[in-house]
């Protein structure tokens, strides 16, 4: 009966493969390209059939791709980081290792990049000129930042900093600031948080947003100037006035809502319904006055999910134990940082509240288990797609969702 099962369970997935793919038939050989992802850099057929019309292996010419899968193998990568590295840039497999991709490896690793984002810093500029425009792109980066590392830093966050024509691009926003009387290091940590903004956003862009943040008040030479300009230059003056809206039907006045937006622009980064929610959730759940919310607008941009249900699960806990002292608030709770977080409670506390530490987890990634299970509930399974952390999501969730 067993047997029979898996003959029936087999012959649906082969005509699953089959009318998902009409450019097979039963009876035809694999192309090279199918069989070679399949075999080398160890895709489930379906997708290697999908990659496969991305890109076209000569059959003649075996020994470059074969020497590109080599290449990436002796650097490190696992056959899960090889299959994601492959899926995302499947003309790596075109190219040169020793003209090519060996060069600009040990260029960049000489900077400081190291493992498996190296190599796909590396696959992303396989059609880039070393010499004339990742090394150049490179030490403009430097003398602007600093140092190498934080080159680094800022590379990691947005890779096309090294494809861009950054000398053109950045350097009429970075010469704007600085004759606005932005300090240097505003800019540079500005360059290094949010690299994306700063080189996407035009010279028009800049100037209006640049405008919009001085008419508020806020000085160009204070330490608030350039997070208020990242999240001005990110809103329309319709998505603006939306979200003033949203503050005045929580019953804020349009002075507590400039007040807040000065003291923390990261508030109105977040979506119109991301506000109401979290300050319903801060409101209604954890009990806070409405007044808390003006004097402390930084907690409408904590994730209700990430910080707040957790974080105010664990206080409840250690309320119900008398655990806390007396005047330890809520708000205070939710907002230190998690090393501190960890270490100031969840430690030291872990013997005295059984499971403490495993609940907070469970807890913090309980919304991800359930996104993980919608994406893969309607498609076939293939644990090559999942993340190691996807994959640990779902090992744990028959454990989470019996809470």
């Amino acid at each position: 009966m067993a047997n029979f099962c898996l003959r029936n369970l087999f012959c649906l997935i082969q005509k699953r493969l089959i009318k998902t793919s009409p450019a097979l038939s039963p009876r035809s050989p694999l192309p090279f390209t199918v069989q070679f992802l399949v075999n080398s850099c160890g895709f489930p057929l379906e997708s290697a059939i999908s990659v496969s019309q991305k890109i076209q292996l000569n059959k003649t010419k075996p020994q470059k791709p074969k020497s590109v899968v080599s290449f990436l193998k002796s650097q490190g990568l696992d056959d899960t980081q090889l299959f994601k590295l492959i899926k995302k840039q499947p003309r790596i497999l075109h190219c040169e290792v020793d003209s090519n991709l060996k060069p600009k490896l040990e260029f960049l690793a000489k900077k400081g990049f190291t493992g498996a984002p190296l190599l796909y810093l590396v696959a992303g500029l396989r059609d880039k000129s070393l010499n004339s425009q990742i090394e150049p792109h490179f030490e403009y980066l430097r003398s602007l930042l600093g140092t190498n590392a934080d080159v680094v830093a800022a590379v990691m966050r947005y890779e096309r900093l090294l494809t861009y024509n950054v000398k053109v691009t950045l350097q009429s926003n970075i010469d704007l600031f600085i004759n606005e009387g932005v300090p240097i290091s505003s800019i540079r940590k500005s360059t290094i948080l949010k690299p994306r903004v700063m080189i996407q956003s035009t010279n028009e862009m800049t100037i209006h947003a640049v405008k919009s943040v001085k008419n508020l008040g806020l000085d160009t030479k204070g330490p608030m100037f350039m997070y208020a300009f990242r999240v001005m230059v990110s809103l329309s003056e319709e998505t603006w006035k939306k979200k003033v809206d949203v503050f005045k039907s929580l019953g804020w006045t349009e002075e507590q809502i400039l007040s807040a937006f000065k003291r923390h622009p990261s508030c109105f980064a977040s979506s119109e319904d991301k506000i109401r929610n979290t300050a319903g959730f801060c409101v209604n759940t954890m009990k806070l006055k409405p007044e808390i919310l003006v004097q402390d607008p930084g907690l409408l941009s904590l994730g209700i999910d990430t910080r707040l249900r957790p974080r105010h699960y664990v206080f409840e806990v250690f309320q119900s134990k008398n655990l806390l002292k007396r005047n330890c608030k809520i708000q205070w709770f939710v907002k230190m940082s998690e090393r501190n977080f960890m270490e100031k409670y969840i430690l030291p506390l872990k013997e005295e509240v059984p499971n403490l530490l495993d609940m907070y987890s469970a807890l913090k990634v309980k919304k991800e288990m359930l996104v993980v299970k919608e994406n893969y509930s309607s498609k076939p399974f293939d644990s090559a797609r999942m993340t190691r952390h996807e994959s640990i999501c779902l090992l744990r969730s028959d454990q989470l969702f019996s809470m």
